[in-house]
């Protein structure tokens, strides 16, 4: 119990660390997405609830709730999340995912899912354009075009871009992010 307790604060105290230095980013680098692109939020559910609602994120939910990353995705933010679908969970090498869900892997399991957060609102185009993108746990994630596709680091594509959360957007994308 103290070593979660341990792991626990030392992930609050990362996550407070990136939330406070969300506004000094922004200042060093061009705003993320230029507000009169930005979708409206007309969703007054917050990201999670938004999950829930489509149905096709339980594993994802299912992880976040393991992390105890769940609250974290209800606060004001802005968020992006590029929100792997159950399907995209399934595609993991068998017993990958069970692995990451024992509480002793819980430190992996959420530098998996900070992976997929960028503490900011962007659109999937907006994304492409900037080409690379800094997410909650301080990774960078390559965003490209493909055609007509949006793909982020060459091998996940945005199936359904630019869900609107009364905190931010969600990039549903095909294929777990791997840090």
């Amino acid at each position: 119990m103290e070593s979660f307790s341990k792991q626990l604060m030392g992930w609050l105290a990362a996550l407070a660390l990136v939330l406070t230095a969300a506004p000094a980013m922004a200042e060093e680098a061009p705003a993320q997405m230029p507000d009169e692109n930005a979708p409206a939020a007309v969703e007054q559910s917050d990201i999670i609830v938004t999950l829930r609602d489509a149905g096709t994120f339980n594993t994802l939910l299912a992880a976040l709730d393991a992390a105890g990353l769940t609250e974290s995705l209800q606060t004001a933010g802005p968020y992006t999340l590029f929100a792997p679908t159950d399907a995209a969970f399934a595609k993991l090498p068998e017993g990958k995912l069970d692995e990451l869900l024992k509480p002793e892997n819980k430190e992996s399991l959420i530098a998996l899912l900070s992976y997929h957060v960028v503490p900011v609102r962007m659109t999937a185009e907006y994304a492409a354009a900037a080409g690379e993108v800094r997410t909650l746990g301080g990774q960078v994630i390559t965003v490209t075009k493909d055609g007509d596709k949006v793909v982020i680091n060459g091998e996940a594509v945005i199936t359904e871009p630019d869900v609107a959360a009364s905190n931010g957007l969600i990039q549903t994308i095909d294929t777990v992010l791997v840090p």
